[in-house]
């Protein structure tokens, strides 16, 4: 029986955050240790998570600005399938958003642990129901099963650097031995030099569109590991919404609520509102009120 395990990556609160990318808050910063502890508590509950909630977690920072102290100690106590690790690397400092470790705290994962698949999700991925374990299938010769953008709406610019934005890394199911992060990081870490080389001091928040697309260089190596090298990475369609961009809302996705299984929502916004709507939703369509999928 193969081995399954969930990975996750977190910084302190006051980190990079988003670097900025894509609005007018240039200072803007992710509250991860909160999101951190609402993850939890919606993947641990047995009540919708039975089989999910008993696989080991690797909760790792690469970053230099770990969580608090009583935080970590929180979360070994109140889940012990949690394995908190901290494997700092100065690159990570220069890094212009957060989620350029995510790469990176993968390749350690899959130099040290001991696994068949990995599920990566986002901190601010709200579970809204059992684990769909269709996820987890991989076909022949594929490495990786990643999340997509809505495709009406496909982030704040549709293209970069010539190549559609398709892939967003919310969500990724990956085998050890296809090693995809260290293949990830490989390609984020040569294009971040490039940027450096290219556009030296304008790679600054005031510079919007370069900034932005800097920042976004994370998700573009993997378009670029899909559509350039050739690698075999599948779609995972419709399987969120959030009212963050790119996602669509619960009205923009009830043709495919069936097989929504997150909200995608930081924890400082309206998630159990829109918890709430996606409910009414469901209960709405098994009652008959609307239309059945």
């Amino acid at each position: 029986m193969s081995r399954v395990v969930l990975f996750l990556v977190i910084e302190g609160n006051g980190n990079k955050g988003c670097g900025g990318s894509g609005g007018d808050d240039q200072t803007f910063t992710r509250l991860l240790e909160d999101e951190c502890e609402l993850f939890f508590l919606r993947w641990y509950n047995e009540t919708i998570n039975k089989e999910f909630a008993k696989i080991d977690t690797y909760l790792i920072c690469s970053s230099t600005n770990p969580p608090s102290e009583m935080f970590i100690a929180k979360i070994q106590k109140n889940y012990p399938l949690v394995n908190y690790i901290h494997c700092p690397h100065e690159i990570s400092e220069t890094f212009p958003a957060g989620w350029f470790n995510t790469p990176l705290a993968g390749k350690w994962l899959e130099e040290n642990v001991d696994y068949d698949k990995a599920i990566h999700l986002d901190l601010d991925m709200i579970l809204l129901k059992k684990f769909n374990s269709e996820y987890l299938e991989l076909g022949p010769g594929y490495i990786a099963n990643c999340a997509t953008y809505h495709p009406d709406f496909p982030d704040d610019y549709p293209e970069m650097d010539g190549l559609t934005k398709r892939f967003v890394t919310c969500f990724i199911v990956t085998t050890k031995s296809g090693h995809f992060y260290t293949k990830w990081w490989n390609i984020q870490s040569r294009l971040q030099q490039e940027y450096i080389d290219k556009y030296v001091d304008e790679l600054i928040p005031e510079n919007k569109e370069i900034w932005w697309r800097y920042c976004n260089l994370e998700e573009h190596s993997v378009d670029r590991m899909a559509m350039i090298d050739g690698e075999k990475i599948a779609e995972i369609e419709y399987c969120q919404f959030g009212n963050t961009n790119g996602y669509g809302s619960i009205e923009d996705n009830k043709e495919h609520i069936n097989k929504i299984n997150f909200l995608h929502c930081h924890v400082d916004g309206n998630w159990r509102e829109q918890i709430e709507d996606y409910a009414k939703m469901r209960v709405a369509l098994i009652s008959g009120r609307g239309r059945r999928l």
